[in-house]
């Protein structure tokens, strides 16, 4: 097990945990002592490291126990940045076995269990010392996250310095810390917690779709407040409402194929081939039977639909108000950005409004847009899987193209109607698309 000779090697629960030299150099950098040295430091320094290395094994001993749970064997954890035993990627920390499946429910239950136990356990130990009558005040974090940090003067009753630092930083480090990096965590990036829970569905995230996030949001007609946050989360509310989307088609296949499909976002080729506008789930469990292609087609644009209402029905019970924007004529509830000034920090207000914004507009506009009877869109495939089902194959698919070129020459005459272009011009696309498959019998 050891790489190193400086690795460190300890048995907590039973469970292996290997320490690389990386991760002290961690701490270090990111604790409050990097850019000054001050009173007894080098106290608060090992204080600090402890409260994080405590922090980091809550995290990964909970995904142990999990682990051991569901596989019936002794997972690894390792700590620090760089690689493996097994030659994986460690960022921050991995908790491994050999029967870990590449996706599955139960990987996605353990990849969440870490960071949300973590940060759980960090905030149970803030409110108890709050309770106990240590003040605590908020710090912001990575610009929007507001984390409960002890406040300067709480411990000056200890009256030793050195003693004073050893406790302060011990809390800060598994508080504030462990706080932190779960929340930085469940970001949706490998080799993140995060990532590798969108990796439990064979979840693909091109780096096409975080263009398309930036062409699409409300910050290419112009730059104000601080707009890079309000694009964090508009690009976060896309990632979750597409995903959505998507996962309604997969738990459909799964519940009707059986297999475990994967999924594609952004714009590009899978890799069978395929051609990504957006998001799109396979599996290589496939069904002729029409009546199953048109539920599974029918069942992402819902499962979009309905989490977008919902979502805006419980913050219109919470007090949020919401207005009425119209897409080609259909309105669409748009929130209304007074009801979040109570957030003051303009960062998070802008974090918070549009990712509300854009998982409530983005997860209705995307699903109507998709029942729209054009193929290759969801409702198109719906149109095949009925015409085929009542006209035979290829009588029933000639048909369902004739009907979705009209539809997307329809689609494309509205949109230039409106001034948009760029739209007009994907619909000319698509009918032209769908002529060449009608005329050359590609279907």
């Amino acid at each position: 097990m050891n790489l190193s000779k400086f690795d460190l090697n300890l048995s907590p629960f039973g469970v292996r945990v290997r320490i690389m030299p990386t991760f002290w150099l961690v701490c270090a950098l990111f604790s409050p002592f990097f850019t000054e040295f001050k009173g007894p430091w080098v106290v608060g320094l090992l204080s600090w490291t402890a409260g994080l290395l405590l922090a980091f094994l809550a995290h990964h001993l909970t995904q142990a126990a999990l682990m051991r749970r569901l596989y019936g064997e002794t997972p690894q954890i390792e700590l620090g940045f760089g690689r493996s035993t097994s030659g994986e990627l460690v960022f921050g920390g991995l908790t491994s076995c050999a029967k870990l499946e590449e996706a599955s429910m139960k990987r996605a239950l353990i990849a969440a269990s870490g960071p949300v136990v973590g940060i759980a356990l960090s905030v149970l130990a803030a409110k108890l010392l709050e309770l106990a009558g240590l003040p605590f005040y908020t710090l912001p974090v990575f610009g929007f996250i507001q984390v409960p940090a002890l406040h300067p003067e709480a411990l000056s009753f200890l009256y030793l310095l050195p003693v004073i630092y050893l406790v302060h930083y011990l809390i800060d480090g598994f508080v504030t810390a462990g706080i932190a990096w779960g929340v930085f965590n469940l970001a949706p990036i490998l080799p993140l917690n995060g990532g590798a829970l969108l990796m439990s569905v064979l979840v693909r995230v091109m780096v096409t779709f975080w263009l398309i996030c930036i062409f699409f949001s409300p910050f290419l007609k112009g730059y104000e407040g601080p707009w890079l946050f309000g694009l964090f989360g508009w690009s976060a509310a896309l990632l979750l409402s597409v995903l959505a989307h998507e996962t309604g088609h997969a738990l459909a296949m799964r519940r009707l194929y059986g297999g475990t499909p994967r999924i594609d976002l952004g714009i590009g080729r899978t890799s069978s081939g395929a051609f990504v506008f957006g998001g799109l789930t396979t599996s290589y469990v496939a069904d002729s039977v029409p009546i199953k292609r048109a539920l599974v087609s029918a069942a992402g644009p819902v499962a979009g639909i309905v989490l977008s209402l919902a979502f805006a029905l419980i913050l219109a019970l919470f007090g949020v108000r919401f207005g009425v924007d119209f897409f080609l004529g259909v309105p669409i509830p748009e929130p209304d950005p007074r009801s979040f000034a109570f957030l003051r920090v303009p960062a998070l207000l802008y974090f918070v409004y549009f990712f509300v914004y854009g998982f409530v507009w983005v997860g209705l506009v995307w699903g109507l847009f998709n029942l729209a009877p054009i193929v290759p869109f969801d409702g198109g495939h719906i149109l095949l899987a009925v015409f085929t089902s009542l006209f035979g194959r290829r009588e029933g698919a000639r048909w369902a193209l004739v009907i979705s070129f009209v539809a997307a020459i329809t689609l494309a005459i509205l949109f230039i109607a409106r001034g948009n272009f760029i739209m007009t011009l994907f619909c000319l696309f698509i009918a032209y698309q769908n002529y060449q498959l009608q005329m050359y019998g590609r279907f």
